[in-house]
């Protein structure tokens, strides 16, 4: 349920994904940008231990010049806990929950041209109010209105500048009729051998 809990909060956070900048107004993929999407498989440890497929989406530019800098704009998470284990844990003792929130605390992107690795989470960002259903697998995306911009990412002087996700760390808070529950932390890694590319951005002489 430990896995449980991070992965919500990475899916969450989804959210995590690239959140890490202000939040943005953009909507539709404007000239030298397009959109890009990528489901990729999290296992989480949690008080009980579970995977789970977070979406990340984001408006990313068509190619970028020698040491220029990227933003993923309008950046979201978007994660599914499965009914078995995480939502069943959130149904029964001791937290019987109607409803979550929460927050991430860590989501790292890192770019594989010139190497760095930002938490877009260093700043938390809130998972919304989400009512646990009463039956079935819960979704919801982070951040829950519009998305954030991620970054700067730098490239080199050549090739491709690629960005892939790392770990996320997240807080789940349950709520009932009881009324405020202990907390539940939860840590997030994709699974071994996953794909994590979120999007190649070559690099052209303008």
């Amino acid at each position: 349920m430990k896995a449980l809990l991070r992965k919500v909060g990475f899916m969450t956070l989804a959210i995590p994904m690239f959140l890490m900048g202000s939040v943005t107004g953009a909507s539709a993929a404007e000239d030298g940008y397009h959109e890009e999407e990528k489901t990729i498989q999290y296992w989480c440890d949690s008080v009980v231990d579970f995977q789970m497929p977070v979406t990340i989406k984001a408006t990313v530019p068509d190619s970028v010049e020698p040491g220029g800098q990227v933003m993923f704009l309008n950046s979201t998470a978007t994660v599914t806990l499965p009914e078995n284990p995480a939502v069943n844990v959130l149904r029964g003792f001791p937290y019987y929950a109607d409803s979550i929130t929460g927050e991430v605390t860590k989501f790292n992107i890192s770019s594989q041209n010139e190497a760095s690795t930002i938490n877009v989470a260093s700043t938390p960002i809130q998972i919304p109010k989400t009512t646990v259903p009463s039956s079935g697998s819960m979704t919801f995306t982070v951040p829950g209105n519009v998305g954030i911009d991620a970054g700067p990412f730098t490239a080199g002087q050549s090739g491709n500048l690629t960005i892939t996700a790392g770990d996320i760390d997240t807080t789940v808070h349950p709520e009932s009729f009881l009324g405020g529950i202990i907390p539940i932390n939860a840590s997030c890694s994709p699974l071994v051998g996953e794909d994590t590319v979120l999007t190649t951005v070559p690099i052209v002489e303008d």
